[in-house]
């Protein structure tokens, strides 16, 4: 009823064998298993049982053969290796390679627990991939944490919650072969994680959010929405470099939650949905931001406060109140994207510079526009001419058809942006 604590001490396998009794191994509270010696073995035979709901369980070896059942309800199973340096390996069905922790999806479905922890703390293993489809079914929360890179070779991987650290890249790419719901994210270099149809960047068994000091590029394959939370931590997605997030599918929505931040002050950023609910802030000081919808030939509304009009990305005044750049582009290069107009009164509040690149007309229905620096251009004709309704400092302009501007209290024609 109360701890059980077993493993050797100098070297030699743990096998765990089918007694016949109810649980083979039976513990109150915390129960752990550990192996010494290099690449020596935990065996759980076929048909065993271990249990403990009273506590956390731990198993140590550098190889392990889970053919029974771990029942861990309420409480987390964590898998490592005993030498550090071994790299993890999930999806292999044997135990052969060497300096190698293998383990099946099989395995992997005989452990029933509130969270499985898969490695090493970070800077004491090797780099983990997935080279067959893992899909856990007796756990809703996954966290896998390597001292090296976490990459995939020809696996998938299915889990509500997804909780990665990684010592070295995290690379979970490979198009519609991840199917998470909620991912946290720590990498000591470059991120790479696309989802198949639709995930929230939130809090998973403690860990908030998306960092690394180096890039980070986050989206969808194939379709669904990309939610950015509050999670708490000073910065919901965090980057070194440039920061990207690109939503696949029609109409599909960008969500920035309201408290939520994103921030890297030492790269561009690029923000790709065909909707976007801009909550939260972005924090590119010194840097660029650009907005643009993933569909060709999609409208650009800019004033709205909804997201409603099909084929339309919606930005609104406060949406852009929230960025923090040195510029702001928002729209496709000439002639990929249809016309922009300006609904509502535009004051970027956290820039100086705005750039709008748009396919087709460029005009206004009832809008004005706010800002020092303005670059445009314009696939069709040019038409910011409503009275006293634009203020800038200085324009440039670019337009396949006519121009018409007219400035409500005197400008300089001049280079902004490039233009």
């Amino acid at each position: 009823v109360s701890g059980v604590n077993l493993g050797t001490t100098a070297s030699g396998d743990v096998v765990i064998s089918d007694t016949g009794a109810a649980n083979d191994v039976e513990a109150g509270t915390t129960l752990t298993v550990s192996v010494s010696g290099s690449d020596r073995k935990l065996v759980i035979a076929s048909g065993a049982q271990l249990e403990s709901t009273g506590g956390a369980h731990t198993y140590v070896a550098d190889k392990m053969d889970l053919g029974g059942t771990i029942n861990a309800a309420g409480q987390s199973i964590t898998l490592r290796s005993l030498q550090n340096g071994q790299s993890i390996d999930l999806g292999s069905t044997t135990d052969t390679a060497t300096n190698t922790l293998e383990l099946s999806d099989a395995e992997l479905d005989g452990l029933t627990a509130d969270v499985v922890r898969i490695g090493l703390p970070t800077g004491l293993s090797g780099p983990l991939t997935i080279t067959s489809d893992i899909s856990p079914a007796g756990t809703d929360t996954l966290r896998l944490t390597s001292g090296g890179e976490v990459s995939q070779f020809g696996g998938s991987l299915t889990v509500p919650n997804l909780a990665v650290e990684a010592g070295g890249r995290m690379l979970l790419s490979t198009a519609n072969s991840i199917e998470v719901d909620t991912v946290a994210i720590w990498a000591a270099d470059a991120i790479n994680f696309k989802e198949r149809d639709g995930f929230t960047v939130g809090e998973v068994d403690g860990l908030q959010g998306v960092r690394t000091v180096s890039s980070v590029s986050l989206g969808t394959t194939a379709s669904g929405d990309v939610v950015v939370s509050d999670t708490g931590a000073a910065n919901d997605v965090e980057a070194g470099t440039r920061l990207s997030i690109s939503v696949s599918g029609n109409d599909r929505t960008l969500v920035i939650a309201s408290g939520a931040q994103l921030e890297s002050t030492g790269g561009y950023h690029t923000y790709v949905a065909d909707k976007m609910d801009l909550g939260g802030t972005i924090n590119a000081a010194g840097q660029s931001i650009t907005l643009r919808s993933l569909q060709n030939g999609q409208s650009i509304n800019l004033g709205s406060r909804t997201d409603l009009a099909f084929n339309t990305l919606e930005l609104s005044d406060a949406e852009l109140d929230g960025l923090t750049a040195d510029v702001v582009r928002i729209g496709l290069p000439s002639g990929a994207s249809g016309p922009l107009t300006i609904t509502s009164d535009i004051s970027p509040a956290g820039t100086d510079t705005l750039r709008l690149i748009i396919g087709g007309e460029i005009s206004q229905s009832g809008g004005s526009l706010t800002v020092p620096n303005q670059a445009i251009e314009a696939g069709g004709r040019m038409l910011l001419s409503t009275q006293n309704s634009i203020e800038v400092d200085t324009v440039a302009i670019w337009a396949g058809d006519a121009i018409n501007f007219k400035e409500s209290d005197g400008f300089t024609v001049g280079e902004v942006d490039g233009l």
